[in-house]
């Protein structure tokens, strides 16, 4: 964009979805794991602050175009949080008396088309215009990393923001605008009518209790999944690995040390706990399975303990 000689401009007409998926809880908006969807996403849709002291000016904002949204206030009530914004704009109110002396932590900023031209503008350090109106038909598709480190950096840490722009692209794939409505309207009729239970699905990242899908239906999944990979090694490099990676870094370790013997897709919800995904026995057999628990009141990390007891079972039992 820098190189381009003519005029910039950027266009939304194309955008047809909400900042928070159906189902999604509202004061949620708070937190890196909820970050808005939009046209156009930069810096993850997220400001980054970081804190190595008590001073105001020790505060680190990434990126510092959003140096002017900080509102300092100072407020010695300890239920008063560090960092906060508001609900519909991006007044990020700091207040330096709170919190710990050094701290990091991301906060989702709020999409508007304005503050998309003015990002750019300052990081391109040109003017680039808000152009309201519908997108030529003749227009050239810029393409960045290959999609295995995509999936790769999406599933291992389990990123709903990656999640949710993946299903806008993949609706404009499909000529249908960004629209994730349409495009979940599309892959259940034309890609997953092979299911034996229709899904309830909703959202790209299932952060929306609406979504609701049956044991049985995602192990029909990973196995068109799994056939779709020529090979195990592919396919497994790219999830999370028990003991080793990922959202499954600290579970499901194989006793005595060893290679990984599972690799799979965490889901958490308050009162839910779901695991999907590739088992390896000790006679190097590939299992599918999918656990799905929910309406529990205990820890997850209780029912985490008892799918690991299950999954180790099998691993070492099954013949």
């Amino acid at each position: 964009m820098k190189k381009w000689s003519g005029n910039l401009y950027f266009s939304d007409a194309n955008f047809h979805s909400r900042r928070f998926g159906p189902g999604w809880a509202w004061d949620d908006y708070q937190y890196a794991y909820q970050a808005e969807i939009s046209p156009f996403p930069m810096y993850n849709n997220l400001v980054h602050f970081e804190r190595k002291g008590q001073q105001k000016s020790s505060l680190q904002i990434t990126p510092s175009f959003f140096r002017t949204y900080v509102d300092t206030v100072k407020k010695e009530e300890a239920t008063w949080p560090v960092l906060e914004r508001d609900l519909a704009n991006n007044v990020f109110h700091y207040n330096p008396l709170a919190g710990d002396e050094q701290f990091s932590l991301n906060k989702p900023y709020h999409y508007r088309p304005e503050l998309i031209t003015e990002m750019l503008s300052d990081t391109l350090g040109r003017p680039v215009k808000y152009w309201d109106r519908p997108l030529p038909d003749s227009v050239n598709i810029v393409y960045s990393i290959p999609t295995d480190t995509l999936y790769k950096r999406m599933l291992q840490p389990s990123d709903n923001f990656i999640a949710e722009q993946l299903l806008l692209v993949t609706a404009a794939h499909h000529n249908l605008g960004l629209n994730s409505r349409a495009i979940i309207d599309t892959m259940k009729t034309e890609y997953l009518n092979f299911l034996p239970d229709e899904p309830i699905w909703v959202d790209g990242s299932g952060l929306s209790r609406y979504n609701m899908f049956t044991p049985s239906a995602m192990v029909h999944l990973l196995v068109a999944i799994d056939e779709e990979f020529k090979s195990d090694e592919q396919l497994l490099e790219l999830l999370p690995a028990g003991g080793e990676r990922g959202t499954l870094e600290n579970w499901y370790r194989p006793r005595g040390g060893g290679a990984p013997y599972v690799f799979a897709k965490t889901g958490t919800l308050f009162g839910v706990s779901t695991l999907s995904g590739y088992l390896i026995t000790q006679n190097s057999e590939k299992l599918i399975f999918s656990f799905m628990n929910n309406h529990f009141t205990n820890s997850t990390s209780t029912i985490k303990k008892e799918m690991e007891k299950v999954l180790w079972f099998i691993h070492t039992h099954f013949k």
